[in-house]
């Protein structure tokens, strides 16, 4: 239950995860890590690639050295409950055969939403989207 005074609903929390988005996406093109790990709190738990860990330092040796990719963000499911929310997500980088599929977990502290626990749940080939 949450203890704050102010009330998200959900299409205001999807509205400020869309804009975290954008700057992930955009970062992402540019290739700049850490404006792309920004919404990512820094005790975040995470299991991705097959691995898992906590802190942001530790997820950020997950990312190859040369960091760069164009991608779009979707979000399929949003769930809210106070100051918690869970965005189920697909994710797409262009000229990848995969689409992944990541599902977080954000929590809202210090006047910004945070992700606080990230799992990459699945990665499937576009055909097999198609069907």
């Amino acid at each position: 239950m949450s203890t704050s005074s102010r009330t998200v609903n959900v299409t205001t929390f999807r509205a400020e995860l869309r804009r975290l988005y954008d700057v992930v996406e955009r970062a992402a093109l540019d290739g700049d890590l850490d404006a792309y790990l920004t919404p990512i709190a820094k005790d975040v738990v995470f299991d991705v690639h097959g691995t898992t860990g906590v802190g942001i330092d530790a997820l950020r040796k997950t990312f190859p050295a040369d960091f760069k990719a164009e991608l779009s963000i979707r979000s399929l499911e949003t769930f809210l409950e106070g100051d918690t929310g869970w965005d189920w997500v697909q994710m797409e980088a262009k000229g990848e055969t995969a689409v992944m599929r990541l599902l977080y977990q954000y929590a809202h502290r210090g006047g910004r939403w945070q992700c606080v626990r990230l799992s990459y749940i699945e990665a499937t080939a576009h055909q097999a989207l198609l069907q």
